[in-house]
């Protein structure tokens, strides 16, 4: 049988083929004859990227031993001669079920030379790395790899990565050269103290998440305030003692007017020009029409100075804060005949 379980020595024109044996349990022959056969053409014809990817879906339906060394022919064309050497070396596997031995004999004769004809191009890297660690871990482009091993790989660029449990990890960029022999010497370091793995993001809630409740503010921007309240407060009682001054007020009018019912006049000596008859009665009248007078006026003083207070510490309040500011305070002085009021704080 011509094709895929054939070998051509020469890509392009087959000067020498071999009848093979079928791989064992093939999936899909009629199909991988066809991806063969269109695979094979697009490559004579030139196109290398298409014929090979049809070659590789023909290999992936019935793992012929004449495929894979075309696919040997597609990836030294596309100079990853590592990839060709290992595919050389599966091919020798494959041919170890052929049933004829004097066509095993001449397919591994073909395929030890072309072996021996790829060794000298490889590239070959050894990864060393100190100092000697537990759990030690070596990729190369993201493929589990061995340290202190010489292992081949095709040319062009290659990313080693090196970690172990305690060390920081390390990254090295190498270029590999066809035909030479390099090593990656890789020193490990103790991770910096006081390093600790990224914790992963906490899952957010996936509903309305509830307002965070707010802070006190001592700024005017941010609400009133201690000293505001304060005042506003302070303000409010001298706003009462006010009004209670007011209704004291019209009391002791009250009994003065009284007092002008009975009769009753002050004298230039101070008593009461009244008769026998009432004189009792306007005393009375006399003497507590003058407490309430008092109370009025006492009053009238508190209050104003209260609300005074507490506007000016409602208003200049919110330049400081509360800590800043002393506790406001007021109270009364003065003596018979006299009344004021003293008001302290921080404004």
């Amino acid at each position: 049988m011509w094709g895929r379980w054939a070998l051509g020595a020469v890509w392009g024109c087959a000067c020498v083929s071999f009848a093979l044996s079928g791989s064992a349990q093939p999936r899909d022959l009629a199909g991988a004859e066809k991806l063969y056969d269109d695979g094979s053409k697009l490559v004579k014809e030139g196109d290398w990227a298409g014929g090979c990817a049809k070659l590789e879906q023909s290999y992936a339906l019935d793992p012929a031993p004449g495929t894979l060394l075309k696919l040997v022919s597609c990836a030294e064309h596309d100079g990853k001669v590592a990839t060709a050497w290992s595919r050389l070396k599966d091919a020798r596997s494959l041919n170890a079920d052929t049933k004829s031995e004097a066509q095993r004999k001449e397919m591994e004769s073909f395929i030890d030379a072309s072996i021996a004809r790829l060794t000298p191009r490889l590239p070959f890297v050894t990864v060393r790395v100190k100092p000697a660690v537990t759990g030690l871990v070596v990729m190369r482009d993201g493929q589990a790899s061995v340290e202190g091993v010489e292992l081949p790989l095709d040319p062009g660029r290659h990313v080693i990565e090196v970690s172990a449990p305690g060390y920081a990890a390390v990254r090295r960029e190498i270029e590999a050269v066809e035909g030479k022999r390099s090593t990656v010497e890789i020193e490990l370091l103790p991770e910096a103290p006081g390093a600790k793995p990224e914790l992963p993001t906490p899952p957010q809630p996936s509903g309305p998440v509830p307002p965070r409740p707010s802070e006190p503010s001592s700024s005017p921007s941010g609400g009133l305030t201690g000293l505001q309240v304060a005042g506003i407060v302070l303000g409010g009682v001298g706003v009462a003692s006010l009004g209670a001054a007011i209704g004291t007020g019209v009391a002791a009018l009250d009994k003065e007017s009284q007092l002008n019912e009975l009769g009753c006049e002050p004298t230039a000596s101070g008593t009461l020009g009244c008769g026998p008859a009432v004189i009792g009665q306007a005393e009375a009248l006399s003497s507590e029409g003058s407490t309430l007078a008092l109370a009025s006026t006492v009053t009238t003083f508190i209050g104003a100075g209260l609300a005074g207070g507490g506007l000016l510490m409602a208003l200049l309040g919110g330049e400081r804060s509360s800590t800043e500011a002393r506790v406001p305070g007021v109270r009364v002085v003065g003596g018979p005949g006299d009344a004021g009021l003293a008001l302290w704080g921080a404004f």
